[in-house]
């Protein structure tokens, strides 16, 4: 049987938003499209704001608020084609960039913040190593989501880097002296590349580069951290130019969302299949979150989706009748839209979430793993 902790692998965990979560609304969920690769993309973020910002004014939002998203639009292109702000009452409680939720802004004020934008940007974007080798040494980058790019350089410090043909008795000699060198350098290598491994905790480590400097540093490196390595096609040295990504490390990271996404759904199976730890269906899964029996939610995010829950001030405190939070203390229960209110629950029980693109999978696009049966 799967503890919990195994429901849980492929789960977005989010500390963070269910920190925000537990506090008190009205909460301003704002989507703004900052479209960063188009001509003037600061002066078109703004005015956009401006048509966003006339329609929150006639919503109540309070100036202090505004105020505050008024100094961040301007650079905002700068970091990404959204800008995500949540903002309480009086001031921004959180802010983050990712690609646009759709073609249009969006902006929703009310009880609760509308966070499945963020918590989909997450899970697209998993943390992950590239290594760029030669024998000589190599260039490390560190990516993860909402931190700056770590990037280091190792360069060998042995310097019989060739093996050269001189003839005669001493040419075994000079090429093992090679040989050694390149085995020194990609034990250095490998070194750097554990620590940076520990730091960004990758859910894959690119390799590209001297195949045989390849082999070396997949020796010299532990094996928890080899299992991680995927090597393709790339070289070094990067000069400081342009992308130092290799392309194929972007098919690597969808690839990887991909397989956890099939992963989750066919352990959902799975235990659906045995009765066990899985239910689907809206109501049935507010129920399980509101018993915190929920790992993991997963639920498919539907643009058109005006399925509506209600809850109360405890995100531990949605049904799908106001009757039924009525009979548990709560006087003045709330509608709101269900998926909202399904991944506030989430995050205040402590459940990961996981975003599917094909809901066909999960009656009416929603189901959870469960911590027990």
């Amino acid at each position: 049987m799967e503890s919990s902790e195994q429901h849980m692998h492929g789960a977005i965990e989010a500390p963070d938003l269910a920190t925000l979560v537990g506090g008190e609304g009205p909460f301003l969920s704002l989507y703004l499209n900052t479209e960063r690769a188009v001509e003037n993309a600061g002066p078109l973020a703004q005015q956009r704001w401006k048509t966003a910002r006339r329609d929150l004014e006639g919503r109540g939002v309070s100036d202090a608020l505004l105020y505050e998203i008024d100094r961040i639009v301007p650079e905002a292109h700068l970091e990404g084609d959204c800008l995500a702000v949540i903002g309480g009452a009086e001031q921004i409680l959180h802010v983050e960039h990712g690609p646009a939720v759709g073609p249009h802004d969006e902006t929703t004020w009310g009880p609760i913040p509308h966070l499945l934008p963020i918590v989909r940007w997450r899970q697209s974007e998993p943390p992950y190593v590239v290594v760029l080798i030669d024998r000589t040494g190599a260039d490390l980058f560190g990516l993860r989501r909402g931190s700056r790019e770590l990037h280091s350089e190792v360069e060998g410090e042995h310097d019989e880097l060739r093996k050269v043909g001189p003839g005669g008795w001493s040419q075994r000699r000079y090429q093992q002296r090679a040989e050694d060198s390149w085995e020194q350098n990609a034990e250095q290598v490998a070194a750097a590349v554990e620590r940076l491994v520990v730091q960004v905790q990758p859910a894959f480590v690119a390799v590209a580069g001297d195949v045989r400097a390849v082999g070396l540093l997949r020796e010299s490196l532990p094996k928890e951290a080899d299992e991680l390595v995927h090597v393709i096609e790339g070289e070094r040295p990067w000069e400081g130019k342009g992308d130092p990504i290799p392309h194929e490390v972007h098919e690597l990271v969808e690839r990887h969302v991909r397989e956890r996404t099939e992963a989750v759904l066919a352990r959902f199976r799975g235990e659906q299949g045995q009765h066990d730890k899985a239910v689907e269906g809206v109501a049935a899964t507010a129920r399980t979150l509101a018993q915190a029996k929920v790992a993991m939610l997963l639920v498919a995010d539907r643009d058109d989706d005006e399925r509506t829950l209600w809850f109360g001030p405890d995100p531990a405190l949605l049904a799908s009748d106001d009757q039924d939070l009525k009979a548990l203390g709560v006087d003045s229960p709330e509608e709101g839209p269900a998926l909202d209110v399904l991944t506030r629950a989430a995050l205040g029980t402590g459940a990961g979430i996981r975003v599917v693109d094909d809901g066909k999978e999960l009656d009416e696009g929603v189901g959870g793993l469960l911590r027990w049966s």
